[in-house]
């Protein structure tokens, strides 16, 4: 998903391999949270191959600029933001219209993919974790899929910790937020 998501954002991973420990390689970082938070990581390394260690770079030219369809997209997206109840991972029809009709405008952009962006609440009380989140848009981009949205055309996630927005303090973080991902150059 990491080597996915960043050649979605321009970058050549053409010489990028991916391999997971999982927890066979624990972090040595410690602190208040689970042992586990700090052992879901990334990590880089400059592997030297047949005479010379490559690194990836932007694949992207310089001169190359977005359609204009992308602005549009971002600024549809930049405030769209479904709120769900404590635990729930559906939407509601009216709001799958609208994560519909945001899914048809990335499909009509060329190379802007739509991404989906499942949040948890952190009270304790709401039962919630990060899986919840990731459930929140597994359940959207399965819904958005069975509408005819091509499943390449969707990147789902969710963050690590529930986050607010400095913007909209009284926002839930019971929600699915957008982005746009755009592979380009």
């Amino acid at each position: 998903q990491v080597i996915q998501r960043l050649g979605a954002s321009g970058i050549d991973t053409s010489v990028f391999i991916a391999k997971g420990y999982g927890d066979t390689r624990p972090s040595a970082v410690t602190g208040p949270e689970p042992r586990a938070y700090y052992d879901r990581r990334v990590e880089f390394a400059v592997l030297e191959g047949a005479g010379e260690a490559r690194v990836a770079g932007l694949a992207s030219t310089p001169d190359w600029t977005a359609p204009p369809c992308v602005a549009d997209l971002q600024a549809a997206v930049a405030n769209t933001k479904l709120v769900y109840s404590s635990r729930s991972i559906s939407v509601l029809p009216k709001e799958l219209e609208i994560a519909m009709g945001l899914a048809e405008q990335a499909m009509a952009c060329p190379g802007a993919r739509l991404r989906v962006i499942g949040h948890h609440s952190d009270d304790v009380q709401d039962g919630e974790s990060i899986r919840t989140g990731m459930l929140r848009a597994k359940a959207l981009m399965s819904m958005l899929v069975s509408r005819g949205v091509a499943a390449e055309q969707v990147i789902i996630s969710a963050p690590s910790r529930s986050g607010g927005q400095v913007s909209q303090p009284g926002l839930s973080n019971s929600r699915i937020d957008f982005d746009v991902i755009v592979e380009g150059g």
